[in-house]
């Protein structure tokens, strides 16, 4: 997927969010797509801002774009969608484990690797979280 692809589907996909909070994930993924190409590793200040905010306890709309932000820093590696997953649980109200068990019909230990970045996200679970979210099929 190039580049611009990947930049307008994160224009659409944050146009598109039928919630604020989903929106503000695809509008820190695609800052964090436009900050990949000049500095990889993200930009320090940035970084430094999103540290706090992924703990949880702030706002969610700003953890949301945190989240997103550090996707996009790596949305040439398919699968690396760590945020969409925590979003995805934060959203359902449900532990990790139950919302595994229930949404995706996976263990509490996958779902965990794949937020810890040490496993890819299958392109399946991907599509399955962005209908969760979304509550269409794009």
């Amino acid at each position: 997927m190039s580049y611009e692809t990947e930049a307008h589907r994160a224009d659409a996909m944050r146009q598109t969010a039928i919630d604020p909070e989903i929106g503000e994930y695809w509008h820190g993924y695609r800052i964090g797509i436009v900050d990949s190409r000049g500095c990889p590793d993200g930009r320090p200040e940035m970084l430094a801002a999103v540290a706090p905010l992924r703990s949880g306890d702030v706002d969610r709309l700003r953890a949301a774009r945190a989240d997103g932000y550090v996707d996009g820093l790596l949305w040439a590696e398919r699968g690396r969608r760590s945020g969409l997953v925590r979003l995805a649980i934060r959203r359902s109200g449900l532990s990790a484990r139950h919302w595994a068990e229930r949404e995706l019909v996976r263990d509490e230990r996958t779902v965990r690797r794949w937020v810890s970045g040490e496993v890819a996200i299958p392109d399946v679970a991907l599509r399955r979280i962005d209908v969760l979210l979304n509550g269409r099929n794009d």
